[in-house]
């Protein structure tokens, strides 16, 4: 499972061969992870969140994480942030996983 956040419903479409992409929405901005993970459905267009362009993997073996990222990048064209869940992580509002991984690519940005 994916959740897509901060994409263009246009980027959304390319997405559509991977299996159950959940776009975040605003609405989902104060749910637990675990939550959108539990309550949303597969959808291909809603109102996107202004934050960077993440992805948060959920349960994606790892054999398959390189090529899904590969394949992602080269379809929207633009810099992604990648995340995979973790126990932690699962129980965060999606806001605060945002922040965190938003903070997380700045730094390394920076530090390169």
């Amino acid at each position: 499972m994916i959740i897509a956040v901060g994409f263009e419903n246009e980027e959304l479409q390319k997405l559509e061969e991977y299996d159950m992409v959940i776009c975040a929405s605003e609405e989902m901005r104060t749910w637990k992870v675990r939550d959108i993970i539990e309550r949303a459905q597969k959808n291909g267009y809603c109102d996107k969140i202004k934050a960077s362009r993440i992805v948060i993997m959920h349960n994606v073996p790892n054999e398959k994480i390189s090529g899904l990222m590969k394949g992602i990048r080269s379809a929207v064209n633009e810099r992604v942030i990648f995340a995979t869940t973790t126990p932690t992580s699962l129980d965060w509002s999606l806001d605060n996983l945002i922040a965190e991984l938003e903070e997380e690519d700045a730094f390394f940005r920076g530090n390169r």
